[in-house]
């Protein structure tokens, strides 16, 4: 079953294979480097790269409709 949200080309078992390396690798570099930079920075770019999956510019964050 397709979601609604998704572009018709997003696959969703990738997308979150997407999140939890980036999840994985920018908690890894922060607690290395110490800073919270890195993971900062790593979701906001996962954010980003997972809104250009909406359909018709529906935001993925949002999860009510407003009228």
């Amino acid at each position: 079953m397709r979601s609604p949200w998704l572009r018709e080309d997003a696959d969703p078992a990738r997308l979150v294979d997407f999140v939890t390396a980036v999840l994985q690798g920018a908690l890894l570099l922060a607690s290395v480097q110490k800073e919270r930079e890195p993971l900062e920075g790593a979701l906001g770019e996962a954010y980003r790269h997972l809104r250009s999956f909406g359909v018709n510019g529906f935001d993925l964050a949002c999860t009510t409709s407003q009228k």
